[in-house]
Formats: structure tokens, sequence, C-alpha cells
């Protein structure tokens, strides 16, 4: 895909995101709740197979260096500064053999190349550098497309009596 189609499909993207938005809005839709006492930052899938260039899910590498990655350093650092929880999500697999009966790639690698994702290559499922995690962080290791699916997010993120929105 050139610069142009990729620019021209953000753009009817966009397009689409707003006109849903303004459908769901007009429905009572996207109310505000507010935020809750505490927050927690949970990053997804900013691994190095996304973020870096040449591999098989790297991303518009523009966005991702100028804006994505910026913004994500701007984040951590608040959230940080705070002593805040964060959460940093990756994706990897330990049977990455596509006939293993047993493999913990599902049916999902049937779809997509999540196969070079092995547990083995630390290199590509590993946060990105610019982003790392540091002491005290949490890193969650999912084989499903979602992080809801599998292991839990740290008890430090589980709500309690207090932070429950009623």
């Amino acid at each position: 895909m050139s610069d142009v189609d990729a620019k021209e499909l953000d753009r009817l993207l966009q397009q689409a995101f707003d006109t849903a938005s303004k459908l769901y809005q007009d429905r009572g839709f996207q109310r505000r709740v507010g935020f809750g006492k505490r927050p927690a930052l949970v990053s997804v899938d900013l691994a190095n197979a996304w973020t870096r260039p040449g591999n098989p899910f790297t991303c518009d590498q523009e966005k991702m260096d100028n804006e994505i990655i910026p913004g994500m350093q701007k984040l951590l650092k608040a959230f940080r500064a705070q002593n805040l929880p964060v959460i940093h999500v990756t994706t990897a697999y330990e049977i990455t053999d596509r006939n293993a009966p047993f493999t913990d790639m599902g049916l999902w690698h049937d779809k997509i190349p999540v196969d070079v994702v092995d547990l083995a290559k630390p290199e590509l499922w590993a946060i990105d550098s610019r982003i790392a995690p540091v002491a005290g962080e949490y890193t969650l290791l999912k084989s499903a497309p979602r992080p809801s699916t599998g292991p839990s997010l740290p008890a430090s993120c589980a709500p309690t009596a207090s932070t429950r929105s009623s």
C-alpha cells in the first residue's frame, strides 16, 4: 500500500469513526462517568513485533515513532511520578508448531502469523526499549487477541470496596 493509499485509508476510517460516534451519541451512548480513584495504565502490544520496523506485525512506523511512542513516554512519566500501577501486555507463544495438538496458539495461528512471536524470541515480544518496564511494573504475557483472556491483571489493579463504582 502506498503512502497516499494509507493516508486516504486513515481519512476514510476517521470519517467512519466520527459518523459512528455521532450515531451512538445521538442514541445516548458515550456518556462520561468520570475517573476512578485508582487509575492504572495498561499498555497493550507495544512490543518490538509491533513497534519496530521489519517485523510481521509492524505498524505505521511514522506514527509509531512520532506519535504513539512519544505519547506513551508522556503517560509513563506521569504515572511513574505518581507511583501509579503500570501494566505492560505483550504476546508470545511457547508451542509454535502449527500442527501440534497441544499448541498454546489455539486456532489464532490459522488467521495470522502468530507463530513468529515465539516465547524463545524475546527480541520480538519484549516491550519496546523506549517504553520498557521499570522495577515494580508488571508485564502480562498473553496468548490471545485480548488481554482479558488468560492470566489476570495484578492484584494492584483489582477493585476494592472503596474503589468499585456503584
